[in-house]
């Protein structure tokens, strides 16, 4: 198998045997079509991703798809060998399912860094974020490979990045833009994350009332104070209040408030009463 990869570099690009007159290359021709078969079945056992399996498959020429007309350069089949040889290692050294990580360190290592591998593992990644909480382990073992040392003088091409830069910028950059649109989520919901059943100026009221007994204390300015509020709470009916609203209502005193007020206050202490009763019967042994 080794030796069929060897031959890549003068024979991968030949479709038959009818290419040459030479009954020598004839049956190195054959011998390099067998070893093509024999890595498709390999990337098949492996359970290798059918897009990045695609990818190599069209490279390596596995299904003879390319003519000899777009062959690489000889630097370029020279490259093209040494990959594959690093990839048939990997998928020969165990019967289990294969560490997506170790082969993308392979392809950092021999920078692998073609444009159709660059695309693959930043969709790749795109899509692990979705679920963060899920894959995070995976992400954060992407992130770490991505570091590992090129071997010098080895990439793929020169016109792009290499390809452990390629996937961590975007990957830092990705990840910093999930974050931030679930800190605003969090922070801000669009539905709000509670709604009043009292009137506005009774809420406020009673928001003031914590806030002067010691209960609440305000770190920000009173201004992000309203705003947030108004981001954060809904009226009776689902409508969100203006912040200018709330500071009003805060600052508002109405007799009927009070009056409201009054009522609340003495169910709570009732409520308080209850639990306390509950609290020291609980203790009696």
């Amino acid at each position: 198998m080794k030796k069929g990869i060897y031959l890549f570099s003068q024979y991968s690009y030949h479709k038959g045997v009818e290419e040459t007159g030479l009954l020598e290359d004839a049956e190195k021709v054959l011998q390099t079509m067998a070893t093509k078969q024999q890595l498709l079945n390999l990337y098949k056992e492996a359970k290798l991703d059918p897009d990045l399996v695609r990818i190599l498959r069209l490279y390596f020429n596995l299904a003879n798809e390319r003519t000899p007309d777009e062959s690489p350069s000889p630097e370029g089949l020279e490259y093209l060998t040494t990959l594959c040889l690093e990839i048939y290692h990997l998928l020969t050294s165990s019967s289990e399912k294969v560490d997506e990580l170790l082969l993308f360190r392979i392809f950092v290592r021999l920078n692998f860094n073609k444009d159709q591998i660059i695309d693959y593992y930043t969709n790749k990644l795109d899509k692990l974020i979705e679920d963060l909480p899920k894959n995070r382990d995976l992400i954060e073992g992407y992130l770490i490979e991505c570091d590992y040392p090129a071997k010098k003088n080895t990439a793929f091409t020169s016109k792009n990045h290499s390809l452990g830069r390629e996937i961590k910028g975007h990957l830092e950059v990705a990840m910093n833009q999930h974050d931030r649109k679930l800190s605003d989520y969090n922070t801000y919901p669009p539905a709000g994350l509670f709604r009043t059943n009292v009137s506005l100026a009774l809420t406020m009221y009673f928001f003031k009332l914590l806030i002067n007994v010691g209960i609440f204390e305000i770190i920000g300015s009173h201004t992000d104070f309203w705003k947030a509020l108004s981001k954060l709470m809904r009226g009776k009916n689902g409508k969100r209040y203006d912040h200018k609203v709330i500071k009003a209502k805060f600052s508002s005193k109405d007799v009927k408030d009070m009056e409201k007020a009054t009522t609340y206050t003495n169910l709570i202490t009732t409520q308080i009463t209850f639990d306390t009763d509950v609290s020291n019967k609980g203790r009696i042994k």
